[in-house]
Formats: structure tokens, sequence, C-alpha cells
């Protein structure tokens, strides 16, 4: 499936019909998790905030750890947003891909995504 097909899909299993990428980007929340979807050069992007950026060189060095080869986050990307100062979690999906998987990995995201959210909620604390 393309990418509209499988934004079109997602949206009608989980009951926003109107979820489309006819504008080349749309978003929708998981139980508060916001991810948006952008569609750029045949690539289909989800991202997602994990919170604002904490400036500490042990959170550092452990987002880093996890991201390494996407050992950690499933194959998602953990990135800092600085125009923001955010971090942020993405995920990419290149050329078409059955919807199965799509879902599979959309769900792996935001396990991820949840994670991630708790260990930069507990290091703020």
């Amino acid at each position: 499936m393309v990418a509209s097909e499988l934004i079109k899909m997602l949206g009608q299993r989980v009951g926003v019909d109107s979820l489309s990428l006819d504008t080349g980007e749309c978003a929708i929340s998981f139980d508060g998790d916001e991810i948006y979807f952008t569609y750029a050069e045949n690539i289909l992007f989800a991202v997602a905030d994990l919170g604002d950026e904490i400036k500490d060189e042990k959170v550092f060095e452990t987002l880093l750890a996890a991201n390494f080869k996407g050992l950690f986050t499933s194959g998602a990307i953990i990135g800092l947003d600085a125009e923001r100062g955010c971090f942020t979690l993405s995920l990419l999906f290149e050329d078409e891909c059955e919807y199965d998987f799509f879902e599979n990995k959309l769900a792996e995201f935001v396990k991820t995504l949840r994670m991630l959210k708790q260990f930069l909620a507990e290091k703020r604390s």
C-alpha cells in the first residue's frame, strides 16, 4: 500500500474516517500521544514529541545509547528539535508496505514513545 492508503486505512481502523494525507500531513492521537505524519519524496514520516529538552549529560548519553542502531527504540530515531527545544521520536516508511507491517511498527513506535516519555518524566522530577 502507498502512504495515502496506509493513513486512510489507519483512520478507518481507529474510527477517524477523515484522516488523510491530502495536504501532505496529518495527525492522530492515541490516548493523548500525538503522532504527526508527513509525506515527502516517497517517505512517510511518523513524528512525536517526547517533551522539553533536558540539558543533562547523563540523559543525553542514555538517549544516544538507546538510539544506537535503533536497538532500544524498535527502529525509531530519537532526535532533538533545537528550534523548539524538545526531544522527538521519529519513524519512517519508505515506498510501499503492507498495512499489517505498518500497523505493527506504529504500535511499537507508540510503545517506545511512552517508555521514553516515562524515562524523561522521571529525570525531570
